[in-house]
């Protein structure tokens, strides 16, 4: 039952008609018996300086950051976890004693990901389409991991230039720019063990949209791994699928990222196992029902 000793937790974003953060994230707090409550707010960029004003002052415990706020929001933050400092974005914010301390958990996330699906590489290459949080993340992730190559693909080479040189220079692992348009990347491609898409491509509002690039180029051992979840198979998953390549979409990743979040929040760890079934169940249209403040008397 929620009441004065109500704690709230939001997600903030721009689309955010999509997300199913809330759903997630409320059916853990029932699970764990937590007198907690999460909601969905559509934030613009313009107002994103005033939105974190206002849910410090309502005293809310904590909240998400998606799209595309994850690295707009550090000069907002009074800390920032080492971890979210090497990928320069955020992702959840705890708020203690007045303060905002800043974490990501994409990062962790998408590695419980690639473990849920036992992957294991082969292939010498990474290809990461988006140089946005989502994929600065990725790139944390995979920084230790045993490849020679991670591939940086995006519209412009400067931006693609930018995102590799932000990361320090103390890693095995070569950190390659590309554009779609460039004939190099069709030979990167040949090589490429895990190709994952970390851009807004595949989701609303552009659900019908798919990246520029040739999966036909990918070794048929190849992951195609789409850090979209809603829609649960994206135009980029189901290409990859017609090709009979391995896919991924993202339901395990926000899974885990959201159960690892809330951690940060309450203390507790939630089953990243029974959350990804409830997930998987949510976007075929199967919501469980629970407890909420709806239908509570």
């Amino acid at each position: 039952m929620h009441d004065g000793k109500t704690k709230n937790l939001a997600v903030i974003g721009d689309p955010i008609e999509h997300t199913f953060s809330p759903f997630l994230q409320n059916l853990a707090l029932h699970k764990l018996n937590l007198n907690y409550h999460y909601t969905a707010c559509l934030v613009k960029p313009k107002h994103l300086s005033t939105a974190i004003s206002g849910l410090k002052a309502l005293n809310f415990a904590g909240f998400n950051v998606t799209i595309p706020h994850k690295k707009n929001i550090l000069p907002f933050l009074d800390e920032i976890s080492p971890t979210a400092k090497l990928i320069g974005a955020v992702n959840t914010v705890v708020q203690k004693n007045g303060k905002l301390y800043g974490y990501n958990t994409d990062s962790p996330g998408f590695l419980l990901s690639l473990q849920h699906l036992h992957y294991r590489h082969v292939l010498p290459n990474v290809t990461i389409l988006g140089t946005g949080g989502a994929a600065r993340a990725v790139v944390s992730a995979l920084l230790n991991a045993n490849f020679t190559s991670i591939g940086i693909v995006s519209r412009q080479l400067e931006r693609s230039q930018e995102f590799c040189v932000s990361f320090p220079a103390n890693f095995s692992i070569n950190l390659k720019p590309f554009t779609y348009s460039s004939k190099i990347l069709n030979t990167f491609l040949k090589d490429t063990d895990l190709l994952i898409n970390t851009t807004p491509l595949g989701m609303p509002p552009y659900v019908d949209c798919l990246p520029a690039i040739d999966l036909k180029l990918l070794p048929s051992l190849a992951l195609v791994f789409d850090c979209i979840y809603n829609p649960i198979c994206t135009p980029l998953l189901k290409n990859a699928q017609a090709l009979n390549l391995k896919t991924s979409n993202g339901a395990y990743m926000l899974a885990a990222q959201g159960a690892l979040a809330l951690e940060k929040w309450t203390g507790l760890l939630p089953d990243i196992a029974s959350l990804y079934e409830a997930l998987l169940g949510a976007l075929r249209g199967e919501r469980q029902q629970f407890p909420s403040a709806e239908n509570d008397s």
